[in-house]
């Protein structure tokens, strides 16, 4: 019985190993991106979402194509701002011939809401490129 247990019981690691190890590389590997950082300060109703991407090499381009941000009414998060690169006012957002991006992101909220941001980056060279999404904290 106990020879049972324990093949069992091994045989479930393996496959868990087996079938885990794929999807972590697969999320955490690329070949343009290397590390991403974002999060939101605020000083009462003033925002700051910021965000910083290092590539893994010299980019052709190199950023976040798009920042959402999210604000909490009623207990129900809402879209209320959209940043795009390709708005004039945003277009340190992206950069060309680097390896690195950081940028501040200005929005004047309310004292007494919650907000969070996803932001969408990309990084692209001689053709291919990477894109993640992903998420600050609540502030």
């Amino acid at each position: 019985m106990t020879k049972k247990v324990l093949s069992l019981l091994l045989l479930s690691l393996i496959l868990c190993s087996i079938l885990i190890t794929p999807a972590l590389a697969s999320m955490n590997s690329s070949l343009y991106i290397n590390s991403t950082t974002a999060y939101i300060s605020r000083s009462g109703g003033s925002l700051t979402i910021h965000f910083d991407i290092t590539g893994n090499n010299m980019m052709d381009y190199i950023g976040a194509t798009k920042v959402y941000l999210y604000e909490k009414t009623a207990g129900t998060w809402y879209l209320v701002k959209t940043y795009s690169y390709t708005d004039y006012l945003y277009t340190d957002m992206m950069k060309s011939n680097s390896s690195v991006n950081y940028c501040n992101l200005p929005f004047n909220g309310s004292a007494t809401k919650n907000y969070y941001a996803t932001v969408v980056f990309y990084a692209e060279r001689s053709g291919g490129s990477d894109s993640y999404n992903q998420d600050t904290s609540e502030v």
